[in-house]
Order: C-alpha cells, then structure tokens, then sequence
C-alpha cells in the first residue's frame, strides 16, 4: 500500500509538471495572438476559450494533489469502485475531448464548413453525456460515503469526499471547455 501512495505522489508531482507547462503554454499563446494577426475567429473568443482549457488541467493537478494529501488506508470495496468507475469515465471523457480538440484544431484550414461544424458537435455531445454519467457517479459515490459515517474517521469520509468532488471537476471543466468550443465553432 505504502508503494501504491509513493507513486500516486509521483504521479501528482507529474500532473503538477504538467499543469505548470500548460500555463506557460496558454501565456505564450495570449502573447502571441496579437491584434494584427488575422484569425479566422473572433480575437476575444479565441482568448476566452483559452481560459476553460487551464481550468481543465487546474482540476486534473487539484485531484492529483488532494488525492495524496493523506493516505487512505480503510477505503471501503464499494467506495473503491466508485472512484474506479469515475476515474475510467474521467479518462474517457478526456480522450472524447482530445480527440474533438485535435478536429477543432484542424478547422481553421477549413474555415469552419457546415460539415466541420457538424462534426464537431457530434463530437462534443458525447463529451457532455459522459460528464453527466460522472455527477451521477459522484452523487451515488457520495451518498454511500456518509451512509458509512459510523464505520469510517471522519477525516478519511472528508478526505474521500474531496477525492469524489474534484474527480467530478474534472469532467465538469472539460464539458464546459467543449460547450465554449461550440460557441467558437458557431460564430
């Protein structure tokens, strides 16, 4: 178990790197689109969907972190599975999402054809049923949780409580990064 902890802490200095590299990323982009670059969309919706991208990785590093801020050592088998089914709908979610992002990506080659449009909605629907699938992952998780509190410490039902809610932050900033995508697509 031991084990187990020193490398999700690994992983979360990882996810921490990473978040890190993301916001160099999105502040070399806010200094590189410059009011006389032409862009195919508006300037200030191509700034404003930068935004909901870090809010992603800022989610993904705050779950990272809190996860291994205290190890768990009675997690119960069915709250176990909770966060298993959530973090395999969580990573799923956010292949949907790389995938929609790697299309949006290519669109401006292609001006935004009716076609392209449509694709990438089909893309981000998925997106947004899955993130729903999560908040009723999350609500199931957390009601069997205090339904626990007589056989659990209650600093490991708040510690897996706030694994619970920012798993579901997670999914909740990648939806709401592809409805921002939608509306840049549309305009």
């Amino acid at each position: 178990m031991e084990e187990d902890f020193e490398r999700a802490r690994e992983d979360a200095e990882e996810v921490s790197r990473l978040e890190h590299q993301s916001d160099l990323i999105k502040k070399d982009i806010r200094a590189k689109i410059s009011s006389s670059i032409m862009l195919p969309v508006n300037r200030q919706d191509l700034l404003s969907f930068i935004k909901p991208q870090d809010t992603i990785a800022d989610a993904a590093e705050d779950a990272a972190i809190f996860l291994t801020m205290r190890e768990s050592r009675n997690v119960p088998k069915e709250i176990k599975e909770y966060l298993s089914k959530m973090m395999d709908e969580t990573l799923d979610l956010l292949e949907a999402y790389r995938v929609v992002v790697a299309k949006f990506s290519r669109l401006p080659k292609v001006t935004f054809r009716k076609r392209e449009r449509r694709e990438i909605i089909e893309l981000i629907r998925p997106i947004e049923e899955a993130e729903h699938v999560i908040d009723l992952i999350e609500l199931d998780a957390a009601r069997r949780l205090f339904q626990l509190e007589d056989e659990l410490e209650v600093m490991e039902i708040w510690h897996l409580s706030g694994i619970i809610k920012r798993l579901s932050d997670i999914s909740n900033a990648a939806a709401k990064a592809a409805d921002r995508m939608r509306t840049l697509v549309f305009r």
